[in-house]
């Protein structure tokens, strides 16, 4: 992959991993908490 210069120079890269939802329950508050403290 090329860097295209719209980085921040020094800037950290990082990501961040959800658990995977289990799919044999309605979804639920943790499910929405989950996703919405990852975005």
């Amino acid at each position: 992959m090329a860097a295209t210069g719209s980085e921040k120079q020094g800037a950290t890269a990082y990501y961040v991993s959800t658990p995977i939802y289990y799919v044999n329950d309605a979804p639920h508050l943790g499910h929405a908490y989950t996703t919405v403290a990852g975005d």
